[in-house]
């Protein structure tokens, strides 16, 4: 797996929720952010890397 992918969906599943269980301090980020990282990992989620178009086996 990749890092982005790893991230991407990690972000998508935190803007996501609604509570926040942890004791961390809660930013607030508006319905654009939001929106922006979800496109973004999608983005990433669904566009190939160069190593699916690479004839090499390994």
């Amino acid at each position: 797996m990749h890092a982005n992918f790893i991230f991407a969906n990690s972000a998508y599943h935190q803007l996501g929720s609604s509570t926040n269980t942890s004791g961390a301090v809660a930013h607030v980020f508006n319905d654009t952010f939001r929106d922006f990282v979800r496109l973004k990992s999608w983005m990433i989620l669904l566009i190939p890397c160069l190593e699916a178009y690479s004839n090499n086996p390994h």
